[in-house]
């Protein structure tokens, strides 16, 4: 009964000294973490993805507890939406996400009203896209539960909208002096794009090399937003290690690149006076609610009722437009 006894003792210290399996499981992701640190330092155009030199990619985000970086290796996958045989075929791939393929099939729906290659093609991240054997760490955790991001990138435009037409057109234009950002949960904000005091109207005279318009009904000037986007799927792991993962928040951030305004004047006897466009180059960056920060917390509890967060809106003049 004493050796009995003994034997539960030294097994009893021996858990209490040797590292439990998640902890085991913690300190091999932090080591895993400094390596990914030093392995993927090549920025690319996508808002929280990193490349290595060998061209393979990281999905890079912040841990809010202790401001570090987190490196999550990805795979990437391509589709190209004007293309049924393109669309098709993701359903077919397993490990993303039923949530992300919809979404992408609804912008398949409307591709045909955006020109030009890149803003027919969706790229999708996803730890769940790497082979079997370059996975490694490759979640984010939440209070010791696994987590799972997967992020879709796509160039895109909103507009052509008209923003001021017909004889009033002139006194319309003037009066735009900013544009306005908003997204809900976050605020909003005026930003200036014509230059201190400049207007609308004042920075298309500049590019027109005209100092007034004629109170013409078919005068007009449109709007036009370039801009390329990114959705984050944050999905939890609802048993440990087991892959059944369940979406809990959708979030999403903005970069406008271009404010494109397209104008047309005419004289009082229908002539055109002037045309053109009014490009304006930018390169700000917008984020939903919980696209940067708490999008982990958000997700798991929000597993069985998931949280979109709102879109991000610009507004010129009357008009607004809608870029996530």
């Amino acid at each position: 009964m004493k050796k009995i006894s003994l034997f539960l003792a030294i097994l009893a210290l021996l858990m209490a000294i040797l590292p439990s399996a998640s902890a085991i499981e913690f300190i091999n992701y932090s080591a895993q973490q400094r390596i990914y640190a030093q392995q993927y330092v090549i920025e690319t155009d996508v808002n929280g993805i990193m490349q290595d030199t060998k061209g393979n990619y990281a999905m890079v985000s912040a841990n809010p507890k202790t401001h570090s970086q987190i490196y999550t290796p990805v795979g990437r996958y391509d589709v190209l939406l004007t293309s049924k045989s393109s669309v098709d075929a993701l359903q077919n791939v397993d490990s993303i996400g039923q949530e992300l393929k919809n979404d992408i099939i609804e912008m398949s729906k409307t591709a045909e009203v955006c020109m030009g290659c890149d803003c027919n093609t969706v790229s999708i991240y996803s730890p769940d896209l790497l082979p079997t054997s370059q996975k490694g760490s490759t979640y984010e955790y939440y209070d010791g539960h696994r987590m799972k991001v997967e992020l879709i990138s796509k160039a895109a435009h909103a507009g052509f909208e008209n923003i001021a037409n017909g004889r009033n057109m002139e006194s319309i234009a003037a009066s735009i002096l900013n544009v306005i950002i908003s997204v809900v949960g976050v605020g909003s904000q005026k930003v200036g794009i014509f230059g201190v005091g400049v207007t609308l109207m004042s920075a298309i005279y500049d590019q027109a090399g005209v100092n007034n318009v004629y109170s013409s009904s078919s005068n007009e000037v449109q709007a036009k937003i370039r801009h390329h986007y990114e959705r984050k799927y944050t999905y939890g792991e609802l048993n440990h290690l087991s892959g059944d993962w369940m979406l809990g928040c959708v979030s999403s951030c903005t970069t406008i690149d271009e404010y494109v305004f397209s104008y047309d004047f005419y004289t009082d006897s229908g002539q055109r006076k002037a045309a053109g466009e009014l490009k304006i180059n930018c390169n700000e960056t917008y984020y939903s609610e919980h696209f940067k920060e708490g999008y982990l917390e958000k997700a798991w509890y929000s597993l069985y009722s998931p949280w979109v967060d709102e879109g991000i809106h610009v507004k010129i003049g009357s008009k607004s437009f809608i870029l996530t």
